[in-house]
């Protein structure tokens, strides 16, 4: 990312908040003369580890807003995992707390097989707000015996490559005092998701000479919120709780063996870099994600809406407006294209479709709800959510969830920054041509400015090694297996310089091993990475064989699943860190809505006043509420 800002310094007089640029501290008013010397880069020599915890030199310092001296990071083991947030994957209904943000970048595991029929899930109905996509489809890629990864979700087996289903974290709106309007709790919805499969049948579609007369003053908002009309009205089935669990895990063909070999390809692959421990069973917990973490659906194959239930509830209506969104879209824009895209631009993909969805979706909350409707949608969203999600938290890995969870996640604030920068033709034209990284995901700043990713020369193997694999890694990954396990400022930071990668997955000696070459953007890019990799290497369990090294402005990365027998310690809180780029791009959009900055001031008090939380701040449901955070958006407003 371009134009990284360093934000603060701890106070010499109480240890609070000093905003580089700002006259005085923020806590307690003494003058501030100049910020202390950052400490040099650590340097990294060729193939050692990283000392757990080493800081990242450049411009993330540790986070000092919520803690007077605000320490360096400490190594992982220090933080205690959060717990699992509420899953993502299918729509949730309406978790608190700003812990479920799907993983950005994640790229599916590799071999995860999706649900069968599930296109990747790209159409989440997403709760008002960010709205949680309600019913978000199987992961694609997500192996399930016999069962085709919907599309939309992670790629196929072993690859790294975003598609991750992901549930939709859902925004509260908080408003300060003399405060921009941004929205900062993010809460993560499952349990009233919608999504999108992608896919065809050799039957083919058929249509209604009319829609449903339950869904017709719906339809009539969502074709004036997205100023266009249906060419023509599709089928949409109510089905019981039984058989809406059988539409969204019905196999595609896929042979048992292929779906086992696939299924012990992702996981060694996630073992390998930290993301999973143990044995795990994908197969069954994509077909829980399918099922309890949604709503409906909306399948490119047959042109149909499911939704679980018969009676049109609240919720219900809700996700239908971000279903109805996905078959408009279908019409317009023939969304079984983005099936034959390359990773990482299906995830893009199908994050700007849910990203659409979901602010039609919220656009409906807001203006087709009373208010006393909207509470009421609250609670049983909320309800739906906390039901699913304690289902989820006890058979679906978090990393999975997160997956689940990405385009929910990010996709929203990419097609706000978009629509408020060129309006309705820059969003069509942003689903016709999506992102070809999901860096412009991370920080949709990024895509306003044309960021393109470098190319990384392929990666080489070791003679014998069959290469499964080789999507890259994306900064969307790289962020969430760092932050997984180091300090999650530091993480951003290093993601937010990633300037390109190439890698290979392969199995080699009977273990699935991860090689990937990252470059940074600069030299201090290229840096912070080989320093923070380094950290995150040294939390890994020895039998991983984990190194990073440097080959000239390479930084290398080599990792071996350490086999199912070697229990570690997993973060289990990429869904709670996918919170903080969120959070940041929600503050660049607001900042551009609502304060009518240009884009670069815009992403400057983004990044300014994001960098004050930490993992403590994350963990609270309204981190808006500390107004130590509001006082950092006040000093960047100033600034910028």
């Amino acid at each position: 990312m371009k134009g990284s800002v360093d934000v603060s310094f701890p106070c010499s007089t109480c240890g609070g908040i000093v905003i580089d640029g700002s006259p005085s501290c923020l806590m307690c008013g003494t003058p501030v003369k100049a910020a202390p010397p950052s400490p040099p880069p650590v340097p990294v020599a060729p193939g050692a580890h990283w000392p757990t915890g080493a800081p990242g030199p450049g411009p993330a310092p540790a986070p000092a807003a919520f803690s007077p001296a605000a320490p360096a990071p400490a190594p992982y083991d220090a933080y205690a995992p959060p717990g699992h947030p509420a899953p993502l994957g299918h729509e949730p209904a309406g978790a608190p707390g700003p812990q479920g943000y799907p993983p950005p970048g994640y790229g599916a595991p590799p071999g995860f097989g999706a649900p069968p029929e599930y296109a990747a899930p790209q159409g989440y109905a997403v709760p008002q707000g960010f709205g949680p996509p309600q019913g978000y489809g199987a992961p694609q890629g997500h192996p399930g015996a016999g069962h085709a990864p919907p599309p939309g979700y992670p790629p196929a087996p072993g690859a790294f490559g975003p598609g991750w289903p992901g549930a939709v974290p859902r925004r509260r709106r908080s408003r300060a005092p003399r405060v921009l309007a941004i929205l900062v709790a993010l809460a993560l919805v499952v349990g009233v998701a919608g999504y999108v499969v992608l896919g065809r049948r050799s039957s083919g579609p058929s249509y209604p000479k009319q829609w449903d007369p339950r869904v017709t003053t719906i339809v009539s908002f969502v074709e004036r919120e997205r100023g266009m009309k249906f060419e023509r009205p599709v089928y949409v089935d109510f089905l019981s709780a039984a058989d809406y669990r059988t539409a969204t895990q019905a196999g595609d063909g896929q042979s048992a063996a292929a779906a086992r070999r696939e299924e012990a390809q992702a996981v060694g692959t996630l073992r390998a870099i930290g993301l999973l421990s143990g044995k795990v069973d994908l197969a069954a917990a994509t077909k829980e994600l399918a099922d309890t973490g949604t709503l409906a659906f909306y399948s490119t194959d047959d042109k149909r809406i499911r939704v679980r239930g018969t009676a049109m509830t609240t919720s219900l209506r809700v996700t239908l407006a971000h279903e109805l969104t996905h078959a408009l879209q279908d019409q317009y824009f023939d969304l079984t294209r983005f099936e034959d895209l390359p990773e990482p631009q299906s995830t893009t993909a199908q994050a700007v479709i849910e990203g659409d969805a979901s602010r039609i979706e919220d656009a409906y909350v807001q203006r087709s709800l009373s208010s006393a409707e909207r509470k009421a949608y609250e609670r049983q969203s909320n309800a739906e959510s906390d039901q699913a999600s304690s289902k989820l938290a006890a058979k679906v890995p978090d990393v999975l969830q997160t997956a689940f969870a990405l385009p929910y996640a990010l996709g929203p604030q990419l097609v706000q920054i978009v629509d408020v920068n060129g309006g309705k033709t820059a969003v069509d034209d942003l689903i016709r041509r999506p992102p070809r990284s999901e860096e412009q995901l991370l920080n949709p700043f990024a895509y306003l400015d044309g960021d393109e990713p470098e190319k990384v020369g392929a990666v080489t193997v070791p003679k014998g090694a069959k290469v499964f694999d080789r999507t890259p890694l994306g900064a969307s990954l790289l962020y969430l297996l760092l932050a997984d396990r180091i300090d999650p400022q530091q993480a951003l930071a290093a993601a937010d310089g990633w300037g390109g990668d190439a890698s290979a997955l392969y199995d080699y000696r009977g273990k699935v091993c991860v090689a990937v070459d990252l470059r940074g953007e600069d030299q201090a890019a290229t840096d912070r990475l080989a320093t923070n990799l380094t950290s995150w290497a040294a939390t890994l369990p020895r039998q991983a064989g984990a190194t990073i090294d440097r080959r000239g402005g390479v930084v290398r990365l080599r990792s071996c699943d350490p086999g199912a027998g070697v229990r570690f310690k997993v973060g289990g809180r990429t869904q709670q860190m996918l919170a903080l780029p969120a959070i940041r791009a929600e503050l660049g959009f607001e900042a551009l809505r609502d304060g009518q900055l240009s884009n670069e001031s815009a992403r400057c008090v983004a990044e300014r006043a994001v960098r004050v939380l930490d993992l403590k701040a994350l963990s609270l449901d309204t981190p808006s509420d500390d107004p130590r955070f509001q006082a950092a958006i006040e000093a960047a407003m100033a600034v910028c």
